[in-house]
């Protein structure tokens, strides 16, 4: 029985100290993005540069109903599939129905996304959540 466990032990210790020995692979994540920085250097450029251009629709795109006169925040999300396009647009919280409405329409408006990579560079699904702030005019 003590044998037994002597063995045990050195394949374990054995397993451990070749297991050390492999290459290690650093793995890249890359977010999925709004369209239009695929041109730059860095991710933190394209980040940046996504960021901006996601704000610059929405602000562009999103009418405040002029007959509400409450402000507050609606919470979504969605689904960027691994072609990019947007799917699933919910709602997690909403300041009232109809801004609930003009953030699932607009979001649904948005163009085709660059998707997320996962590990090994293939695209991956992902769901992406967003605030939107709603200020009485």
């Amino acid at each position: 029985m003590r044998m037994f466990f002597i063995i045990i032990i050195g394949l374990f210790i054995w397993q451990w100290a070749w297991a050390q020995e492999e290459e290690i692979f650093k793995v890249e994540y890359r977010p999925p993005r709004f369209p239009g920085c695929e041109n730059l250097a860095t991710i933190e450029e394209k980040k940046v540069c996504s960021d901006k251009k996601l704000n610059n629709f929405l602000s562009k795109n999103i009418q405040y109903p002029k007959e509400l006169k409450v402000g507050g925040k609606v919470v979504a999300y969605f689904w960027v599939e691994k072609d990019g396009r947007i799917k699933e647009v919910k709602t997690i919280k909403s300041v009232c129905n109809i801004c609930e409405a003009e953030v699932i329409r607009v979001l649904k408006m948005m163009p085709q996304w660059v998707p997320c990579c996962g590990s090994r560079g293939r695209p991956v699904r992902i769901k992406f959540k967003i605030s939107i702030l709603f200020n009485p005019i």
